[in-house]
């Protein structure tokens, strides 16, 4: 690249330089001396042009890699950032793993104590509910059995009562 810049200055110079050179001189031919002045005014036209671009291209590489170089200190700060944040993230995992088996190791206890818990009152519920039936069908088998007792009574009073009465003369036959 710079082998093609300099080649196209080269050229560039000597053309512009070429007609200033012939236009001071007057009709007579140049001279092999003035000749090579004029080359030798070229050549160091040409050292100079190639030192001023060295120059700005060594400039403009060291801009370069001074740039770069504040890029590559900023990703590295970046990295370095990331990795730690990335090492944080781990411990808080750990911690959140750890925090999840002590809760578990806490909890099941009182998970077990719930669970037992209602499936006492499940089991009493039922066996309320048939303590309940048990205890109302006592009941009306008491009842039923009172109620077959006063009718036995009742039925036995009135056998008695039909009895005296039949037993008793009537009065047609008192008189």
């Amino acid at each position: 690249m710079r082998g093609i810049l300099w080649c196209i200055f080269g050229i560039l110079f000597v053309l512009s330089i070429a007609p200033n050179a012939l236009g001071q001189q007057s009709d007579s031919a140049l001279t092999q001396s003035q000749f090579e002045k004029i080359l030798e005014k070229i050549e160091e036209s040409e050292k100079e042009t190639r030192a001023y671009i060295d120059q700005k291209f060594d400039k403009l590489d060291t801009k370069i890699d001074q740039k770069f170089g504040e890029l590559d200190k900023k990703i590295d700060d970046l990295n370095t950032k990331f990795n730690k944040l990335d090492k944080d993230v781990a411990v808080l995992s750990a911690r959140l793993n750890l925090l999840q088996w002590i809760i578990a190791i806490i909890g099941a206890p009182f998970l077990i104590s719930i669970i037992i818990l209602f499936v006492q009152m499940r089991l009493n519920q039922q066996n309320s509910a048939e303590i309940v039936s048990k205890v109302a069908a006592e009941v009306a088998a008491r009842v039923a059995a009172e109620v077959v007792t006063e009718n036995r009574d009742e039925s036995d009073e009135d056998i008695m009562l039909d009895n005296l009465r039949n037993t008793q003369p009537s009065e047609s036959e008192i008189a």
